[in-house]
């Protein structure tokens, strides 16, 4: 599976509109040295940042009007509280990506938003911390067996991080969760059909493949990344799963809560995505006190778009 081993565009820009120093402040640390941060609208813009001040949603029609005339733009809104019961709205207008200035993961999301929208090599590969050794294990998934073993390997691996047994438990069953749905809703045949069932699967088919990593960052900090070749999660989806865990309205559903679970028991969950390619979790657990406030992080590969909606 290629991580798109490409470098951000030195002469890409990105438009930010705010009007608060701090946060502006904040934004150009975290990303100025991948782009130039204007204030008007330019050829070369990719991204738009726009400040959500007092929890109230910025000029959606303005957003879709910069979208229409450059489909490859990414509005990004940055929030100062959590924007989940929102989740809805944002679907509809074609934004995927809210990072809230109080989340722990506020400058790293900021900067892997915007390596990915430029083509850098963050799509599918885990941030860089400087000064932090990552130790890694990378498992590729083909059968039944095969996933049975990786799990021991878990097991093994986190033990080692002396985990409280709740939160290895939660970890067991995110990654009980972002397997499942790789597996089981990821693949289709043909005609659109789920190609394999809890029942009688043994095995994946042709070139079909999961990908697991485990990594730890430190003894603080932990990963998990599920990935899959089939590359059929969409954004719409993904949002549409949340918004009715949040609202309550899918409490019954059969599909869509793993989704919602991995968001609200990991610290930060990260989903990439490459039409007809790929489609991968990041998911990470700091080990501390669970942040109330969280980012919405749903990157597309370069060269697709998020789309909006009549």
């Amino acid at each position: 599976m290629d991580p798109y081993g490409t470098t951000p565009s030195e002469t890409s820009s990105a438009l930010l509109l705010c009007n608060n120093a701090d946060v502006c402040s904040m934004v150009e640390a975290a990303v100025g040295h991948l782009c130039t941060i204007c204030a008007e609208p330019r050829s070369d813009t990719r991204l738009l940042f726009i400040y959500a001040a007092d929890n109230m949603l910025p000029d959606l029609l303005f957003i879709a009007n910069q979208c229409r005339q450059n489909p490859n733009l990414r509005p990004i809104l940055i929030s100062p509280r959590p924007f989940d019961h929102l989740f809805e709205t944002l679907s509809h207008h074609g934004i995927f990506h809210v990072l809230n200035v109080g989340a722990y993961s506020f400058p790293e999301a900021m900067q892997t938003s915007v390596e990915i929208c430029l083509g850098g090599n963050a799509q599918f590969a885990l941030p860089d911390l400087p000064g932090i050794e990552t130790t890694s294990l990378d498992l590729n998934i083909l059968t039944r067996k095969d996933y049975q073993d990786a799990l021991i390997q878990f097991e093994a691996f986190f033990r080692r991080q002396d985990l409280p047994p709740e939160r290895l438990w939660e970890m067991r069953l995110l990654l009980d969760e972002a397997f499942n749905n790789a597996l089981f809703h990821g693949f289709q045949d043909e005609d659109g059909m789920e190609k394999y069932s809890h029942e009688a699967f043994t095995g994946l088919y042709d070139n079909d493949l999961i990908t697991i990593k485990m990594a730890a960052q430190d003894s603080m900090r932990s990963v998990l990344v599920v990935s899959d070749n089939a590359g059929t999660l969409e954004p719409d989806r993904i949002l549409s799963a949340l918004n009715r865990q949040i609202s309550r309205h899918g409490i019954f559903d059969r599909r869509g809560r793993g989704l919602y679970l991995m968001r609200r028991l990991s610290d930060r969950a990260v989903f990439n995505i490459a039409p007809g390619r790929m489609a991968q979790v990041q998911l990470f657990f700091t080990h501390q006190l669970s942040p109330a406030w969280k980012n919405l992080e749903i990157n597309l590969a370069p060269g697709h778009t998020h789309g909006l909606k009549k």
